[in-house]
C-alpha cells in the first residue's frame, strides 16, 4: 500500500474482483515512536448505517481511534453512543465524513476522560468503521507490554459468540468485553472449553445492565495455565470481544503486545484466511474450536505464493474441545500462504489465526477470526 499510494497518507481502500476472494489488511508500526507492533483485519463485505464495538478504553496508556470510510456520494453525519462502565451512556454528535473520503476520530478526545467503554456508531449514510487501539499495557503486573490491535466493527449485535483462541498461561492476560446496547438488563451465559486434560467445561453467568458494558478477566473464571475457547449466548442480542495482552515466547521468538477480535456468531463448515507467513520472525497458529456434541473431522488446505496448493492435512477435534496447530511446522517454513479449513464430517467449528512476529525490529502479534462465505 505504501508503494501504491505514496508515503505520508491516511488510507481507506475498496477491493473488488470479478471472482469471489477474501482480503485482509495487516499493518506493522512504530506508533508515534513509542509503541511497536502490528494488527490485522479481514475486510468488511458491505457498508452499514450502524456499527458496534464491545471493547474500548481511554485511560492512561491507551489511545483509541475510530476510522470511518464513507464511499458514498453524500456526506455522512455521525452519532457516537459510548456505553461506559463509569458513567453510563455518553452520546456525542456534530461529526461527519465527507463523500468518498475517510475521517479518523480519537475516542480519548471525544470522551474527554478515562473510560472503559463500548460504542454504537450511527450514520446517516452507509459507512465502514474500524477501531484501532495503541497501548502500553500495564495489566495485573505493571508489564509495559506495548503494541496495538484493531477490529472491524459488527453491523448488528448477535445472540451468540464463539472464540476459538484464548489462554491463561504465564505471559498472557485474557479478557472478555460484553456490550448490552439494549434498553433492559440481560444475562450472558458463558461456557469455557478447556484444553485436553485441563478439566471439564466451566459455566458462568454475567448480568449486564441496559446500555452498558461489562469486563471479565478470564483467569479469574477458569484459573491459570489453561488453553481456553469460549461460547457466549443470551436470549437478547449483545456484542462480545476478546482482547488479549501478552509477553509471547516460543523458540527464539520473543514479542510483547496484544490482539483483539469480535467473536464469530456461529460455527460453520468452511473458513478462509487470506494472510499467513511462516518465514523467519513469524509464528503462525490455527486455533480450531468444536463447540458441538460430536467429533469434527477437518481438512486444512494451504495455498502458498511459492509452491501453489500443498497437500491437504486432516485433523480431528473431539466434541466440546479446541485444537491448536502451528502452521510453521504443519505447512513448513518460508511460505506466504492463505488457509482454508473445511469440515469433512461432523460438527461445525470456529477458526482463528493468531500470529506473533518480529518485523523490521517491531515485535507484536495479531489475530483474526476466519471469514465465512455469505
Amino acid at each position: 500500500m505504501n508503494a501504491a499510494v505514496g508515503a505520508g497518507r491516511e488510507v481507506s481502500a475498496k477491493v473488488e474482483c470479478a471472482q469471489q476472494i477474501v482480503a485482509e489488511r495487516p499493518i506493522y508500526f512504530n506508533y508515534q515512536g513509542r509503541w511497536s507492533g502490528g494488527h490485522d483485519v479481514i475486510g468488511a463485505t458491505s457498508t452499514s448505517l450502524e456499527w458496534y464495538f464491545a471493547e474500548g478504553y481511554t485511560g492512561s496508556g491507551f489511545d483509541e481511534w475510530i476510522c470511518v470510510l464513507n464511499p458514498g456520494d453524500l456526506s455522512a453525519d455521525l452519532t457516537f453512543s459510548f456505553q461506559t462502565e463509569e458513567a453510563g451512556e455518553k452520546v456525542i454528535t456534530g461529526r461527519s465524513v465527507a463523500a468518498h473520503s475517510r475521517e479518523t476520530f480519537k475516542a480519548n478526545d471525544l470522551l474527554g476522560g478515562a473510560f472503559q467503554t463500548s460504542l454504537k456508531l450511527s450514520s446517516t449514510q452507509p459507512v465502514v468503521t474500524e477501531r484501532p487501539m495503541y497501548f502500553d499495557y500495564m495489566g495485573t503486573g505493571g508489564w509495559h507490554w506495548n503494541g496495538g490491535h484493531c477490529v472491524m466493527g459488527a453491523t448488528y449485535p448477535s445472540y451468540a459468540y464463539y472464540f476459538a483462541e484464548g489462554t491463561t498461561r504465564s505471559g498472557f492476560e485474557e479478557w472478555l468485553t460484553l456490550q448490552n446496547p439494549g434498553t433492559s438488563e440481560i444475562i450472558v451465559e458463558a461456557v469455557y472449553q478447556l484444553g485436553e486434560g485441563q478439566g471439564a467445561p466451566v459455566s458462568k453467568s454475567y448480568p449486564i445492565a441496559a446500555s452498558s458494558r461489562r469486563t471479565v478477566y478470564v483467569p479469574s473464571e477458569v484459573g491459570t495455565d489453561k488453553d481456553v475457547s469460549v461460547r457466549l449466548s443470551c436470549s437478547s442480542p449483545f456484542l462480545a470481544e476478546r482482547p488479549m495482552y501478552f509477553s509471547y515466547g516460543f523458540g527464539d521468538l520473543r514479542a510483547t503486545g496484544g490482539h483483539c477480535v469480535i467473536g464469530a456468531s456461529t460455527g460453520a463448515s468452511d473458513w478462509f484466511l487470506a494472510e499467513g507467513y511462516t518465514g523467519s520472525g513469524f509464528n503462525e497458529w490455527l486455533c480450531l474450536q468444536n463447540p458441538g456434541d460430536g467429533e469434527a473431522v477437518c481438512e486444512v488446505n494451504y495455498y502458498t505464493q511459492e509452491s501453489g496448493a500443498l497437500q491437504p492435512r486432516q485433523f480431528s477435534i473431539p466434541a466440546g474441545s479446541r485444537r491448536t496447530i502451528m502452521v510453521n511446522q504443519d505447512a513448513g517454513p518460508n511460505y506466504q500462504l492463505s488457509v482454508r479449513v473445511r469440515v469433512t464430517s461432523g460438527s461445525p467449528i470456529v477458526v482463528e489465526r493468531p500470529m506473533y512476529f518480529i518485523f523490521r525490529g517491531w515485535d507484536g502479534g495479531h489475530d483474526v477470526v476466519g471469514y465465512l462465505p455469505e
